[in-house]
């Protein structure tokens, strides 16, 4: 940092140089709070602040933010994450006795209502000029932002950092300009994701689905992507081709995706994830039941002689969406979600045919009454047989525990596995590693506080370490309680349990989870 002055000394620089590491472990606050030092660490933490993720839920305080950033012209150039959640907002209703007044303004307050649309509209083109190094982009009510000003789809086809672009259209017209974008852009995307909306537009009320010109869309960034969500099994997926993608997310149907075309279009994919846009229906939901051995069926025998992965690195979904999509290759981490008594035979088969290292098992609402079908024979942990690879890994997610249900049902699920490490999700949802940034769980059902209140850890961890001898490690990440790892040495005959420093669990469980 340079001063008006003669310079800053040697020393002043590596101070300058440490003050800027140490800002970059600051949270939000204390940046805001550190702004009022002096100008040199003012203009440090607004740098700091603006290189991290931007997020805006509403739009005037995004105006406010334009306005700030546009008045120092280096200040965009921190810019590399940004995204916009926000609708425009239309003018407010007045109330009853307001008409009066309201009717004899009527035209000026649309006048001005129009005015501001066109001023933020003008300030969202000339930030998007200006954040030449802006590397991810994400925008929610596309079509309030692609119209703001009749240059914006441009100016994003021409961002020339851009590596990452999320969007959720809300029209048909929106979405064709979101397929225009992407053809014309001059960087090439390693993520994208082309969510896809629903409409009410059949004549018999049914709704329908719009869709992406894929092969289009994506023609210039195939060679580039390396992660790729898309909102729908259906349209022109097998078309497009990629050797670089390394994870895909996409939705089940009835017949689509297939195996055997994702392996022929993505041939070096790692990770696959099987979930449906929350924005759309869900697309497995029409499929009779009596249908899933005869679809798991047919894509199984697609994949005979060698038209499948050697093996994937991740596979995630519900559990019976796994079932008939019918992977048959080796899958190092599954994560099986929704997890019941009645799909107890459905898991099965997906961990024999994926002999995978690491099992996540969300239970949902059941939580601990699935315990006693774990534990049923065929095992959930057993190898498919003496050569294939066994679970290590175990990771649980509860949603309302009890005690003596999670001692009496848990441990003979564990006591003849050979899991090193375990992790207990409980007080929530189906969990995943992706979704901390803090110790807590999501509190999504009443009772829940009381469940996780009333556990005795300490019982329960000695209870958890003294039936599984070959565990070395036990995490907990519970609702109301920090998120505790423990550490499980049985050198000396006796298991020496040690609890982790409280500042290094997440790390070290999303070591182990990778």
């Amino acid at each position: 940092m340079r001063f008006s002055v003669a310079g800053p000394t040697r020393s002043c620089t590596v101070n300058l140089e440490a003050m800027q590491i140490i800002m970059s472990y600051l949270p939000r606050v204390d940046l805001l709070s550190a702004s009022y030092a002096s100008r040199a660490v003012r203009e440090m933490a607004i740098r700091e602040l603006l290189s991290r993720p931007l997020v805006f839920e509403e739009v005037r305080p995004f105006q406010s933010w334009c306005e700030f950033v546009l008045a120092e012209r280096s200040r965009l150039a921190c810019v590399r994450d940004l995204s916009l959640l926000f609708e425009e907002e239309d003018w407010e209703e007045p109330e009853l006795e307001q008409w009066e007044e309201f009717e004899a303004y009527e035209d000026e307050i649309i006048l001005t209502h129009e005015e501001l649309r066109r001023k933020r509209g003008k300030l969202l083109l000339e930030v998007l000029r200006r954040a030449t190094r802006l590397q991810r982009l994400f925008i929610v009510w596309v079509q309030d932002i692609l119209y703001a000003n009749p240059a914006v789809p441009l100016v994003i086809s021409y961002l020339p950092a851009l590596k990452s672009f999320e969007v959720e259209p809300y029209s048909v017209a929106a979405q064709y300009s979101v397929t225009a974008i992407l053809a014309r852009m001059e960087s090439r995307l390693k993520f994208l994701s082309l969510q896809y909306v629903t409409y009410d537009g059949h004549a018999d009320g049914s709704e329908g689905v719009w869709d992406y010109d894929l092969p289009r869309a994506l023609g210039l960034h195939l060679q580039h992507l390396e992660e790729l969500h898309l909102g729908s099994p259906h349209g022109r997926t097998p078309e497009i081709r990629s050797t670089t993608l390394r994870t895909l997310k996409i939705p089940m149907g009835e017949e689509e995706p297939r195996p055997r075309e994702l392996f022929e279009a993505f041939p070096n994919l790692r990770n696959l994830l099987l979930f449906y846009d929350q924005t759309s229906n869900d697309p497995f939901l029409p499929v009779r039941v009596d249908r899933y051995p005869v679809l798991r069926d047919s894509r199984i025998s697609e994949q005979s002689g060698g038209h499948v992965w050697s093996s994937l690195d991740t596979v995630r979904g519900e559990i019976v969406r796994l079932y008939v999509f019918g992977l048959t290759c080796p899958v190092r981490r599954l994560e099986m979600q929704e997890y019941q008594e009645s799909k107890h035979d459905a898991a099965v088969k997906l961990v024999r045919y994926a002999s995978p290292q690491k099992l996540f098992i969300g239970t949902g609402l059941l939580g601990t009454e699935c315990f006693k079908a774990m534990a049923s024979k065929p095992s959930l942990l057993a190898a498919a047989s003496p050569g294939r690879p066994h679970v290590t890994h175990l990771i649980i997610t509860i949603s309302c525990p009890v005690q003596t249900t999670l001692l009496d049902d848990l441990s003979p699920l564990l006591q003849n596995s050979n899991i090193e490490y375990l992790r207990l999700a409980m007080g929530g949802p189906d969990i995943h590693e992706d979704y901390f940034e803090s110790n807590a769980v999501i509190n999504a059902w009443p009772g829940v506080r009381e469940c996780t209140l009333n556990l005795d850890l300490n019982l329960l961890r000695d209870t958890l370490v003294g039936t599984v001898k070959s565990l070395r490690m036990l995490a907990f990440t519970i609702v109301n309680h920090a998120e505790t790892v423990w550490t499980v040495d049985r050198s000396g005959g006796s298991p020496m349990i040690a609890k982790v420093d409280a500042i290094i669990p997440r790390d070290l469980i999303r070591r182990e989870e990778a």
